[in-house]
């Protein structure tokens, strides 16, 4: 029998979840080399490699393909882990001849759907053996939970998947990740408590009252999420193929021919190369031009057209309430369409 001392470098499995365009796609995507298995079939704007599944055979067949051919990936992300149990239901059904969980006798369906999604987390665990990282994204909603012991109730952020099907992702995933906006709460002049702010971005990681979170990493409690994020906080567990922010990088000029001469004698100065047009840009925006494949010119043109920078002006020129609702997903890519749709003119 052989022992093994120390910590052991390894694949993880990963849920994370939270509100509706917050940036869960967008965080997944920077993880090392993804491919999606695109459930929600959301992620038309993001310039990723994805393989659309439209059933929950789709689905199957989509891991069968990571796990038996040969390719470069490195993380394989399921969006949504929702969407996928509705079509793993709808699947359930069919093979039953049901058109609902609930005609199922004595409970029987959501048995079946059980043991359905406990089989694929199987599947999955096949590929985090061979060196993949697994990331499931989810939506989150909203619970309000008795206290019987206080004679009270809170607000509880859950995974929007059912009962049966939630808590056996949050056990299969090492760590699970609610991202959720920082809202910080005032009093008002009248003595009413508001919220106010809400735009900050936060990665939770350790349960509480209020929401489902867990890590085993010994990560910070609370991670800021800006774009472009900088996955080195992730660093000591994803190990050496961990992203970095994406950020241009600028290389020096080639000096002319003729130059040298002027170099040699004084008559010229070599300096640093001049900061390039892309640089100026706004951080948010960046990491989503770079998914979106989305160029400086275009943008610019967009955002020319809606009046908001002046004529010539520049991406760091809109105004920080514009910019907010701009990279939101769903107004995004309602951004991106709109330039694609410009590009075949």
């Amino acid at each position: 029998m052989q022992v093994i001392s120390g910590k052991i470098q390894q694949a993880q499995s990963i849920l994370i979840y939270g509100p509706e365009g917050i940036g869960k796609s967008t965080l997944a995507a920077q993880f090392p080399k993804p491919v999606f298995i695109d459930c929600e079939r959301g992620t038309g704007w993001m310039n990723i490699d994805r393989m659309p599944c439209k059933s929950w055979q789709d689905i199957m067949d989509a891991v069968k393909y990571v796990k038996t051919q040969k390719h470069d990936y490195k993380t394989v992300v399921i969006d949504s882990a929702d969407w996928a149990e509705r079509d793993c239901v709808q699947h359930v059904c069919s093979q039953a001849g049901k058109s609902s969980l609930s005609e199922f006798d004595h409970g029987k369906g959501y048995v079946k759907l059980s043991d359905e999604i406990e089989k694929f987390l199987n599947s999955l665990n096949a590929l985090i053996d061979s060196g993949m990282h697994v990331v499931f994204i989810a939506h989150s909603s909203i619970k309000n939970l008795d206290l019987p012991d206080e004679g009270g109730s809170f607000d509880h952020y859950e995974i929007s998947c059912s009962g049966r099907v939630a808590p056996l992702l949050k056990e299969w995933a090492a760590a699970v990740l609610f991202i959720n906006y920082k809202v910080q709460v005032t009093e008002s002049e009248t003595g009413k408590m508001k919220a106010v702010g809400g735009r900050k971005r936060i990665i939770h990681t350790q349960h509480t009252a209020a929401y489902d979170a867990k890590n085993r990493w010994g990560l910070p409690d609370q991670i800021p999420f800006e774009l472009p994020f900088d996955f080195g906080v992730f660093a000591k567990v994803l190990g050496e193929n961990v992203s970095k922010p994406v950020v241009e990088k600028v290389e020096p000029a080639p000096v002319p021919k003729g130059v040298e001469e002027m170099l040699k004698t004084g008559q010229a100065t070599k300096v640093g190369p001049v900061k390039p047009e892309t640089e100026d840009i706004p951080p948010r925006l960046a990491t989503l031009m770079e998914l979106s494949g989305v160029l400086v010119s275009e943008l610019k043109d967009y955002c020319e057209g809606k009046s908001f920078i002046p004529k010539g002006g520049k991406l760091t020129e809109i105004k920080l309430v514009v910019l907010n609702q701009m990279i939101q997903d769903a107004n995004w890519n309602v951004v991106v369409e709109k330039i694609k749709s410009t590009r075949s003119k």
